[in-house]
């Protein structure tokens, strides 16, 4: 069972994503060698670990649900994320517009983003 705050999360079976985090280099462009142009004129520089976002697909026997979260989104809500491995503070990065399949199984894709 995954659970956001007190909210129980119904992921698609196959779609739950977790620890993808942003790249750990910078890619800084320098002024081009005039007298070597096939050199390359960029440096790396790390940056350290980006935030770790998990992504899924959600489905929701009402629209009720969908506009819940989406009330978190907006409101910016931290809450614990806990999928049994997970247990940390989560936001809601972006929730995609619903899928209606029946009035009764609406799917959503969403990201959440680390605290």
């Amino acid at each position: 069972m995954i659970t956001w705050g007190s909210t129980t999360l119904n992921v698609m079976y196959g779609t739950w994503s977790p620890y993808q985090s942003e790249s750990t280099f910078i890619e800084t462009i320098l002024i081009p060698d005039s007298s070597n142009p096939n050199a390359i004129n960029t440096v790396l520089q790390q940056s350290g670990r980006g935030r770790y976002r998990i992504s899924a697909t959600l489905i929701f026997s009402s629209i009720t649900e969908y506009i819940a979260l989406l009330a978190y989104k907006v409101g910016g809500t931290l809450q614990t994320l806990n999928d049994g491995t997970i247990n940390a503070g989560y936001y809601i990065d972006t929730l995609q517009p619903p899928k209606y399949e029946s009035d009764s199984c609406i799917k959503a894709d969403i990201v959440f983003v680390e605290e």
